[in-house]
């Protein structure tokens, strides 16, 4: 902070051994073309750090409460601008990114999700740059960072010229961890595929349509206001069971809409039948019918 104004670039080399000094010299004087990228986010002010508040702990225990909000994540959602951002580095050298090219939907059930971009070396020194991919899901169910990183690739271009390559996003890529089934959860919908040469350098923006089985589809364990929220559900139930759903389910939807599906099926829906003459059989029958229908939700 003293004295990044003052000069035309730094060079952080962190602990580069015995022969640091001839690296040095090669880079100071242009026989080599820098093209490293930081690996965390720098800082302004260690206020600004992620674990600041957290970090030291009291009475001998330390909290780890940043969460999945840690290094450039924390920075988009704090809305915090470091000194350096993740993924920047300098070169002598000067790149553009364009012509992204990826299929509007793609199901990740069955392929990967490629991405061809073009980089140009509009400099006068060969070197090389790191393409970064983001992504960023725009209507999530989970909490999730801003963005991601993903894929990144470097590549080698001489002066003048340009180079196309491709990035790829397994269905895994765009999973989060989801407390709620215990598992990795990839949420089908839109993405948008963040492309740049840092986290706080996108230069472009493509917006996906991921199709995949649904994780939080519908099934006897979720909530009975999610499945009352759906109006074809409640059609696909009233078909099957003759019965006025929202009616049954009018009180239960009141006081207790976190209820499974399986919890008021008895009480609320099971036990009317009963009541009309269906026997435990027919009931049970009916029941798997409807979850058959979940499953045919989820496709």
């Amino acid at each position: 902070m003293d004295y990044k104004d003052r000069v035309n670039a730094i060079v952080c080399a962190y602990y580069p051994g015995m022969q640091g000094g001839k690296v040095f010299t090669d880079i100071l004087f242009g026989d080599v073309n820098p093209s490293g990228k930081l690996p965390l986010s720098w800082p302004k002010y260690y206020r600004d750090c992620p674990s600041y508040r957290n970090f030291g702990g009291e009475a001998r225990e330390v909290l780890y409460g940043e969460g999945i909000y840690v290094g450039y994540r924390y920075y988009d959602m704090k809305h915090v601008e470091p000194l350096y951002p993740f993924g920047y580095g300098l070169s002598y050298a000067s790149f553009e990114i364009k012509g992204a090219q990826v299929r509007d939907t793609i199901n990740v059930d069955a392929e990967d999700v490629k991405v061809s971009v073009t980089v140009k070396n509009t400099g006068t020194m060969d070197g090389s740059e790191v393409v970064q991919l983001y992504i960023h899901d725009v209507i999530a169910r989970q909490e999730k960072p801003d963005k991601e990183l993903k894929a990144f690739q470097k590549v080698f271009v001489k002066a003048g010229q340009e180079e196309t390559i491709t990035l790829t996003l397994k269905k895994e890529d765009f999973a989060s961890w989801s407390p709620e089934i215990k598992d990795w959860a990839t949420e089908p919908g839109e993405y948008e595929l963040l492309i740049g040469n840092s986290s706080a350098n996108i230069q472009i923006c493509k917006l996906v349509n991921v199709i995949c089985k649904n994780p939080f589809g519908l099934s006897e364990s979720t909530s009975a206001g999610e499945v009352t929220a759906n109006e074809a559900a409640v059609k696909m139930i009233q078909r099957i069971t003759g019965l006025d759903v929202m009616k049954r389910l009018n009180i239960c939807m009141v006081f207790f809409p976190q209820m499974s599906w399986k919890e008021v099926w008895g009480p609320y829906l099971g036990d009317v039948l009963k009541d009309e003459g269906k026997t435990d059989a027919d009931v049970e029958k009916l029941y798997q019918e409807i979850l058959a229908e979940f499953a045919k939700f989820n496709e």
